[in-house]
Formats: C-alpha cells, structure tokens, sequence
C-alpha cells in the first residue's frame, strides 16, 4: 500500500489513465498560461461558449455565459477548496465523490454564512438610511427655523434703526 499514490496503484489502468490527464492538464495550462497575454476585449463574450477547465486533475468542458479567466478563477478556487479537504485527517480513506460531496457541503456552508452576513448587512443599511432620513429632516427643519431666525434678527434690527432714527428726531428737535 506504500506504492498507492494519489495517481492509484502503479501499473493499473486507473493509474495510466489518471497520469494520462495528469499530462493532457500539465499541457492545458502550459497553453493556458502562453495565451493568458493574447486575452483581448472583443474575446470577452456574453454569449454562452465552451470553456476548459481543469478540476481534480483532470481537464473539463463546461459551457458557460461567464469570461474564461473567471471561470478559470471558479475552477482554482474549487480546486483549492478539494485539497483543503483532502488534507483532513477524516477524509484520507475517502473516494472521489465523497470528497467532492464535502466539499460541496463546505462550499456550501460558506456560501450560506456569506449570504446570512450580506443579509445582515442589507438590514443594517436600511436602518442606516433610515436614520440618514431622520437626520436629514432634522438638518431642513433647523434650516428652516435658522432662516426664521435671521428673518427675525433682521426685523429687529430694522426696528432698532428705526427708533434710534425716531429717537434722534425727537432730540433734535
């Protein structure tokens, strides 16, 4: 058993096959990378075309709306989410499939938390505009009682004029 890899049992068919698409993906992002530079702004498509991607190993056909390099960046991201499981001590005797279902249920787990917290945080922005709303109306009505203010000010100092001019009548006189 110290022979098996995560290849399978040398000399199998599994093995070969799997050290197969080992090569074909060694390959695929060799190319990748070579033509990372040649990406332009008319290759960005949003009509639905066939993306390669390599998971696990070994190299996918998807078809997808979505640019390439994003969906290469899905692809990197539930490649590192597989190892990270496969580094469990748990999951060490575990096949493929479930691994992949773990994962799955991590990404999942993950996805849900981020959900409940863009949530929250929607919550917590309504609340905020709420109270924007209220400072907002605070702010116009002393505005406005600020205005009536200086409109008074200007009334009495008008009338102060006037009676220190009327007082100044009546002590010429």
């Amino acid at each position: 058993m110290a022979d098996r890899n995560f290849y399978g049992l040398p000399g199998t068919e599994s093995y070969k096959s799997n050290m197969l698409n080992r090569q074909k993906a060694e390959r695929f992002y060799e190319n990748l990378n070579m033509n990372k530079q040649a990406f332009n702004a008319h290759e960005m498509k949003t009509e639905k075309q066939k993306v390669e991607v390599l998971l696990d190993g070994v190299i996918y056909t998807i078809v997808s709306d979505e640019e390439e390099s994003y969906m290469q960046k899905v692809a990197f991201y539930l490649n590192q989410k597989l190892s990270e499981t496969r580094k469990m001590e748990s999951t060490r005797n575990m096949d493929l499939r479930a691994v992949a279902l773990l994962t799955s249920l991590n990404i999942a787990d993950e996805y849900c938390k981020l959900l409940d917290d863009s949530n929250q945080k929607a919550i917590d922005i309504k609340k905020l505009e709420s109270e924007v709303d209220i400072y907002k109306k605070e702010y116009e009505h002393s505005n406005k009682e600020n205005e009536l203010l200086k409109a008074e000010i200007e009334t009495l100092k008008m009338q102060i004029l006037r009676e220190k001019n009327a007082q100044k009548v009546v002590a010429s006189e």
